[in-house]
């Protein structure tokens, strides 16, 4: 007898092709039937009555690695109907690691914990995959080792040339990641110790992925003005290497420059057209997210966060930092656009302020006051940075290599966050298909599901077909929404009536339920 099925269901199979009316069976947490089903053919039914049933979504691109050892339940993700989660992003994995180096990860990786503390009962990322498979996980879990972290644990946070020895451990390292289960690897070249690496350097490190092809995703070392160099950097280590790129969130921005996603596209289209392999992915906020930091100049950060702050406690250097700031560009364009302050602990009483507010009652102009609360905080800060215009996230969403990803997390409750964490996909169905029409329902489903299990080769997720995996979600197109803002980035989304993962019932109109279902996926 079959498990279960779910009757009179709208099914969007994930490939794009259009809806149709049909049963849907589930046996042994794989889907055995979709069309016709007997009656008393199943254990328990379930009436769509007309709703959407499609597969699981898959968040290609969030970084709740540290957060899954506090939470394993995958709560935030479930309840906007994802299933698969892939972390390790933006150049920053949690191993490899060595005795010296986890206290520098550690400090530094302050800001992507979110509540919590870290054991570091690992060093290599084979340690980690077992660490992380060990939990009792309500998801699926894949990972990626970071090029930062390979870098930190051979070279520390030097601003420095590798010798050849130290580029061939590099090498190695991501290779050993990549034969352990790592889905390939990672690059933050806007952030220490990524971007004191050269383009040249990227490449021979991510030869260590050649072998088994794995997949190489670039937050980039420019998203503003200098977006088309960065896009041909990413694409270069592609065609060196023979392996397949991404580029992740990413940002073209009109104000910049009128037709950048226009020229972005050509670029990127033309590299398929050579025969390299990329895809690119998105959030669909106009709002990003990270640390303060990243408004200063990349050689105060040489000795990772301990020398930063080191040097904000001194006098002089931290008055020649500020001033170094308000002669650079990015520092002084992302001020001009707006700056949230959110997850900033030592400093309660700006929680939730624009940096201009927070500025105002320290009596600092934004610099200075971003300074400070870098410098109180710890490097344990996080803001949104208003960087983007409608009409910029439109026009990236449109293309159709381009894949959906949160770049959020799973913050632990009361935490202020990105709203993206637990809103990105419903809000892509509410407001991107059915409100501003800019997607058809069945390629916004596609972007969430078979075209990111292409990616990664996920044979068996992403699609709604027999034999495939039972990683389902059943939503009401109608009424679908993101739930989060800015004030409350946590709030439950809207129209997500029950996830399956595996075939197993994890979340029912946002409540998760007692079994744990996910599991760590493995590169093959």
């Amino acid at each position: 007898m079959l498990d279960f099925v779910v009757r009179n269901a709208r099914i969007v199979d994930g490939t794009g092709a259009g809806f149709f009316a049909a049963d849907l069976a589930v046996s042994d947490g794989r889907i055995a039937v979709i069309g016709r089903v007997p009656e008393g053919a199943a254990a328990r039914e379930i009436d769509a009555r007309g709703r959407v049933l499609a597969p699981g979504f898959i968040d290609i691109h969030n970084h709740a690695d540290f957060d899954l050892l506090r939470d394993p339940s995958g709560g935030i993700s479930l309840r906007q109907g994802v299933t698969t989660i892939m972390v390790g992003q933006c150049g920053l994995s949690p191993a490899p690691v060595t005795d010296g180096t986890v206290p520098l990860l550690d400090r530094y990786c302050g800001f992507l914990r979110t509540g919590g503390e870290t054991d570091w009962s690992w060093r290599s990322f084979a340690d980690w995959l077992d660490r992380l498979a060990a939990l009792p996980l309500g998801l699926n879990v894949g990972a990626f080792v970071g090029q930062g972290t390979i870098r930190l644990a051979v070279m520390g946070f030097e601003d420095r040339t590798p010798s050849r020895a130290e580029l061939d451990a590099m090498r190695g390292l991501a290779r050993e990641a990549v034969d352990a289960g790592a889905f390939g690897m990672t690059s933050g070249l806007g952030y220490p110790p990524g971007f004191f690496s050269s383009d040249e350097e990227i490449e021979y490190v991510a030869g260590g992925l050649a072998d088994k092809r794995g997949l190489y995703l670039s937050h980039m070392r420019n998203q503003a003005a200098g977006s088309p160099e960065s896009v041909r950097a990413t694409l270069n280590v592609g065609r060196v290497n023979g392996i397949p790129v991404q580029v992740v969130h990413l940002k073209a921005k009109a104000a910049d420059r009128p037709d950048m996603a226009e020229h972005l596209f050509s670029i990127i289209d033309g590299a398929r057209a050579e025969g390299i392999d990329v895809t690119v992915d998105q959030y669909p906020y106009t709002a990003s997210s990270t640390t303060l930091r990243i408004l200063i100049p990349n050689h105060l950060h040489s000795g990772g966060l301990e020398g930063l702050l080191d040097a904000l406690g001194d006098e002089r250097r931290r008055r020649e930092a500020a001033q170094e700031m308000r002669e650079w560009t990015r520092c002084t364009a992302a001020i001009e656009r707006g700056i949230l302050l959110m997850d900033v602990p030592m400093t309660p009483q700006f929680r939730g302020l624009s940096l201009r507010e927070a500025a105002e009652a320290m009596g600092l102009d934004e610099v200075d006051a971003a300074l400070e609360i870098i410098y109180r905080n710890e490097g344990n800060d996080a803001a949104c940075f208003f960087t983007l215009d409608e009409q910029d996230v439109r026009n990236v969403m449109v293309h159709p290599l381009v894949m959906v990803g949160s770049d959020g997390s799973h913050p632990a409750p009361g935490r202020l966050c990105h709203p993206r964490s637990a809103g990105t996909f419903p809000r892509v169905l509410g407001r991107y298909v059915r409100e501003l029409k800019v997607l058809r329902l069945e390629e916004a489903v596609r972007k969430m599901t078979s075209l990111p299990a292409a990616r990664l080769g996920l044979g068996r997720k992403g699609v709604l077909r027999p034999g495939m995996d039972a990683d389902m979600v059943l939503f009401d197109p109608d009424t679908v929404l993101d739930g989060s803002t800015h004030k409350e980035p946590l709030a439950p989304p809207l129209g997500i009536d029950k996830v399956w993962v595996a075939g197993v019932l994890a979340c029912e109109d946002n409540l998760l339920t007692a079994d744990r279902a996910g599991g760590l996926l493995r590169f093959q």
